[in-house]
């Protein structure tokens, strides 16, 4: 069995493929059911207990529609189902891919056990939707599963497709224009490895959207002139609907038409069988042109364009520093796609790939530089009772690697000797050691083996399992994947009093890390009710506002589950950790109480609800309205118009939101919440001056309050303290970042804070204040012993011990209460160490 995993897989929204590294070179299998064909529709179809997929279940989907589904990609993550009618029952996007992958493991006819595979995911899904094709791959029987960004994939499998060339530092762009999906990467390659500079996409621009848009503007137009009929399209997208067969019809024929008119200048289609709204049925034939589809998919293309653009501006490069555009995806065979790529970026477009195969070619490439785990794991000790580890790459550009060895077990009077397959290397007879360590020369863009062999004193071969080294010479690879976009907590703001991002990783960063970050409590937490702590993972920009990025899942820490109460302040230990394929891992650990949460983190599947989606659009727009109105007060023009071209967006989406059905079978309610999310981001961008101005007052205002106290009460080091502060002032106010400049001014309030609980009028005065709150207390007899023996404290001047009594006493409040002593309330309930 191979050491390293060597199956790739191109998991698509309308077609999949599966391809295999083997002595050199990538083979991309064939589909067994249809000749010549390397491709597998990724449809699914049910009838009575029998599955089909792929070409069968396409056909299959023209008559019966509510047993066939396609397109689920674009739902994975999603608490979306799919009612098959045979089944009496439905199917989720993650069984219906595992079906895929279980078709696609057919086509692999070497006799191998496909139990590990590499499948590409494209670069712009979401942590749960990488998470979900991950479990489609274990519910389809594969154990062991890496996942990797589709444009990496097919860079791998162009760098990697002449033996010898080399590259000299080039930067090139990945346009991957697939089914369902659109991806932008810009790479940076070298002799040794590629560089992911960066991405952008939207995962619902694809070649199903130019189909739809067919479908929409001229098939449904057409048939309702022909037949005299109107609100047909309504109708076709309603799973209610006598007319909902027809849509996947005209889907199917869209696609035809779409293939076609990418070498003819126009196509006839012919629809048969359409029923008009008095049960005659009537064949029809309709024109398209292919200006006519241009002109159709002309503005998604310029979306993919300015994403281009947008991409190439946030690294300062222009289309000048690039090399060439390589084309991938079943889409990019559009020549309007292509022209236009080489008009808006004057730089050549590259075709020497297989858009639709090379996905998976790339993805086989880098699967030989992954070890397989599962034989490891299952392997037993050989008969010697000697056990072998060994610590090597898998591939390399080099001509000499390097290997370290382990060896466990009885090892006097035994030798052993290291032999390369071609005979081009022995390292001799040697002591067989614990620990080993060897240069292995390797032949130029070859699989070189070797073979770790072991003697006894009289030259016999002692068995032991797992001897074999493998390592390819030659294989380009890629670093590292970059995450698309910051992973954050949710975070109370003391200054703001409403909640923001505080990015834990970050945008672009290399995978796999794991970071910690500390907060603290804002508010008492108490043992045994049902008091808070809510950690909420977020994805998307920092600086955008909680509600305006996607929520991956939290994590709810109720006062039941801690062994004592959590007084505010408290320290949390928030660690996070990612792996290359994106699977996320949260662990908590209080110290307080020396408690930690592990394995508790529960990743939250998209809901969409229309009513909701609504409100929240609704929301938005009067929230613009408002924004537009201080920005005239404010006099910023520029700001102003903007901003009612953002309105004009969301009153767009609203407007389709309003042909949309309850019961609508396309995935119309989540491209529109993604477009509504976007314009919120942009929306925050806009008006972020305005709070970047509203938190420089509030530094100023606690700047003052800090210098004045601590020229009255402070020490030495908290003088330290805030000179220190204040030489980061520059840096901090002009960074443009709201949460940098809230977070130094809560430095400030709480240095000012500290210095001003050493003066003794404070603690008097917080007492004072305190014994009006008698009624609030949570435990009014502990809180009448604190009050009593406060009062004996009051009146010494003892403000020490005071300060311990006001402490107890501001932990006897409810959080609704003591919020008005600490000017917090609801939210997470933590905030930003200090």
């Amino acid at each position: 069995m191979a050491h390293t995993i060597n199956i790739g897989i191109d998991l698509g929204t309308t077609n999949s493929a599966i391809a295999k590294f083997s002595k050199g070179k990538v083979d991309v299998f064939s589909n067994p059911t249809v000749h010549g064909k390397r491709t597998l529709p990724s449809v699914v179809g049910f009838k009575k207990n029998k599955i089909f997929v792929g070409d069968k279940a396409k056909e299959y989907w023209k008559k019966y529609p509510e047993n066939v589904v396609a397109f689920f990609k674009r739902k994975m993550g999603t608490d979306e189902e799919f009612l098959i009618e045979d089944l009496q029952g439905s199917k989720t996007p993650v069984d219906l891919s595992a079906e895929v992958l279980k078709e696609l493991k057919t086509f692999v006819r070497t006799g191998e056990v496909v139990d590990a595979a590499v499948i590409t995911v494209p670069a712009s899904f979401d942590t749960n939707q990488s998470q979900a094709t991950e479990n489609a791959a274990h519910q389809a029987g594969i154990q062991q599963v890496f996942l990797l960004q589709e444009p990496i994939a097919a860079s791998i499998a162009y760098a990697n497709q002449e033996k010898g060339v080399e590259f000299d530092e080039q930067k090139w762009l990945v346009y991957d224009l697939g089914g369902g999906t659109f991806d932008v990467a810009l790479l940076e390659v070298g002799d040794e490895e590629m560089i992911v500079l960066g991405n952008k996409g939207n995962n619902f621009l694809g070649g199903a959207d130019f189909d739809n848009l067919i479908v929409d503007k001229i098939l449904i137009y057409s048939i309702e002139k022909q037949l005299g009929i109107s609100g047909l399209l309504g109708e076709v997208k309603s799973k209610s609907s006598k007319y909902n067969s027809l849509y996947f019809k005209l889907l199917l024929k869209a696609e035809e038409a779409k293939i076609a008119l990418s070498s003819m200048e126009y196509y006839d289609l012919e629809i048969e069988e359409i029923e008009d709204d008095k049960g005659e049925e009537h064949d029809l034939e309709v024109t398209i042109t292919r200006s006519q589809f241009e002109e159709l998919i002309q503005p998604y293309i310029d979306e993919t364009i300015a994403l281009i653009k947008s991409l190439l501006q946030s690294k300062s490069l222009s289309s000048s520093d690039l090399k060439f555009v390589l084309m991938v995806g079943g889409s990019t065979y559009i020549p309007y796609v292509r022209q236009r790529l080489e008009e808006s970026l004057q730089i050549p477009v590259n075709l020497d790939v297989d858009p639709t195969t090379v996905v998976a070619e790339g993805a086989a490439l880098f699967a030989a530089t992954k070890p397989r785990k599962i034989e490891e794991n299952s392997s037993k000790s050989s008969p010697s009772g000697l056990a072998l580890r060994m610590e090597y790459p898998h591939v390399s550009r080099d001509l000499e690697e390097f290997l370290e060895a382990r060896v466990e077990g009885a090892l006097e009077g035994l030798y052993y000797r290291i032999l390369r397959a071609d005979g081009g290397f022995d390292s001799g007879l040697k002591p067989l050691q614990r620990e080993i360590e060897e240069d292995l020369p390797l032949v130029e863009q070859e699989q070189n083996i070797f073979e770790f062999k072991i003697f006894d004193s009289h030259g016999n071969a002692v068995p032991i399992d797992n001897n074999t080294i493998q390592i390819y010479q030659g294989i380009t690879t890629v670093r590292g994947q970059t995450l698309p976009h910051d992973i954050c907590i949710e975070i109370e703001d003391e200054n703001s009093k409403q909640t923001r991002c505080q990015a834990i990783l970050r945008e672009n960063s290399t995978l796999p890390q794991k970071q910690d970050y500390e907060v603290q409590v804002s508010r008492l937490v108490r043992h045994g009710t049902d008091d808070e702590i809510r950690i909420n993972i977020l994805e998307g920009p920092e600086d955008a506002l909680p509600q305006a990025n996607q929520t991956i899942g939290y994590l709810v820490l109720k006062g039941t589950r801690f062994t004592r109460n959590i007084p505010a302040g408290t320290t949390i230990e928030i660690t996070i950790e990612m792996s290359e394929s994106r699977t996320l891992k949260l662990s908590v650990y209080i110290p307080l109480v020396d408690q930690e949460f592990k394995e508790v983190f529960e990743p939250k599947q998209r809901s969409v609800s229309l009513n909701q989606l609504k409100s929240e659009v609704q929301n938005l727009s009067s929230k613009i309205s408002s924004e537009i109105v201080e920005a005239q007060q404010r006099n910023e023009q520029v700001v102003v118009q903007e901003l009612k071209e953002k309105r004009e967006q969301v009153d767009e989406i609203s407007a389709k939101l309003l042909t949309v059905k309850a019961d609508d079978v396309t995935d119309i309610r989540y491209q529109l919440e993604d477009d509504k999310r976007k314009v919120a981001q942009e929306v925050d961008s806009l008006t972020r001056d305005k709070y970047i101005s509203a938190a420089i007052q509030k530094y100023q205002e606690a700047k003052r309050f800090c210098c004045r106290t601590i020229e009255d009460s402070g020490s030495e080091a908290d003088k330290r303290t805030l000179n220190q502060l204040l030489q980061q002032e520059e840096g901090v106010l002009k960074s443009g970042s709201v949460s940098r400049i809230n977070a130094t001014t809560e430095q400030l309030n709480q240095l000012g804070v500290t210095a001003q609980m050493k003066s003794p009028t404070f603690h008097l005065s917080l007492f004072a204040h305190l014994v009006d709150q008698t009624e609030d207390f949570v435990d009014p007899a502990e809180a009448i012993k604190l009050l009593n023996l406060g009062a004996k404290y009051f009146e010494s001047r003892n403000v020490e011990k005071l300060e311990q009594v006001n402490l107890a006493l501001l932990n006897l409040l409810p959080p609704d209460k003591k919020s008005k002593v600490t000017g917090m309330s609801g939210g997470t309930n933590i905030r930003k160490s200090q």
